[in-house]
């Protein structure tokens, strides 16, 4: 896809459905207490619940996205063409990017935040399900379920939510409004959705120039894929630092302070590195 692409011809998905769609599992998504039931009933240990829904909600997403393709007409192959080369290394380079630039501005937001309201930071960051589960019971990790969480974690999330933002929103606001509207306020409506609302609006961002600069969805999944590895792999590291099955608490919260120094200075230093030729200013001058 080139970089009028975008705006090229009528897209026949509505996005206005898939807003509703997205916002709805906020306050309701439909089915969930007979998922809980039958939990309950069978006695699944707790991380069952949180495969449950995060597989029933990107599956529902995944079914409405192919009834909506169907009902529409629309070209799937169009948004999995061949990325450019030269995308893949922009786009790893730009994930880095992104993710030391959230994990400044989450860590700079929300520990001063711990402080003045730490019943708000509890619920919205410290109490957050972890992402490698461990049975109490049993004492072990459990592999299928981990491989489950997985994924939840890496594999639906890249695909569904870029589709939805990315092959669906982008596009229609493209033409509705125009690119820079569309990039920022689907970028927004993404941020909204995850505990890091800022940083994840600038990851939806550099995952919308992305698109456009590569010209197929390919490369914004992937470099999604391996943001959300990243985490998980971050959440390994506080198991090989606290032991088995630790519990993450405020003070632990507070105590990753030094990491917004350290994450700032390494965003300041990777991005003159990476930018040696203008290729980063040239695919985000697309956002402007």
């Amino acid at each position: 896809m080139s970089t009028e692409a975008t705006t090229a011809a009528v897209y026949p998905i509505k996005a206005r459905y898939f807003v509703v769609l997205w916002l709805l599992p906020m306050i309701f998504l439909p089915g969930t207490n007979l998922l809980y039931n039958w939990l309950d009933q069978a006695f699944w240990e707790w991380y069952w619940y949180d495969i449950a829904y995060y597989l029933y909600l990107y599956i529902l997403f995944g079914v409405l996205g192919a009834i909506a393709v169907l009902l529409t007409g629309v070209e799937v192959l169009e948004f999995f063409g061949k990325p450019r080369v030269a995308s893949w290394s922009v786009g790893l380079q730009l994930t880095v990017l992104s993710f030391l630039f959230s994990v400044v501005v989450f860590l700079g937001m929300f520990i001063p935040l711990s402080y003045t309201a730490p019943g708000f930071v509890e619920y919205w960051v410290v109490s957050l399900p972890p992402l490698v589960y461990f049975s109490e019971a049993g004492g072990y990790y459990p592999v299928v379920a981990n491989a489950l969480g997985l994924v939840c974690l890496i594999v639906l999330p890249s695909l569904v939510e870029e589709w939805v933002f990315r092959g669906v929103l982008l596009r229609r606001w493209s033409e509705k409004y125009s690119r820079k509207k569309a990039i920022w306020w689907s970028s927004i409506l993404f941020g909204v959705m995850h505990t890091d609302p800022i940083g994840a609006t600038a990851f939806g961002v550099v995952m919308c120039c992305l698109y456009i600069y590569s010209g197929s969805l390919w490369v914004p999944i992937v470099c999604h894929a391996v943001n959300n590895l990243v985490c998980w792999f971050i959440e390994w590291g506080y198991i090989a630092h606290y032991g088995n099955g630790y519990e993450y608490t405020m003070e632990m919260f507070r105590s990753s302070w030094p990491w917004i120094p350290v994450c700032a200075v390494l965003l300041v230093v990777l991005y003159l590195l990476f930018d040696k030729h203008g290729q980063i200013r040239a695919v985000l001058k697309m956002a402007r």
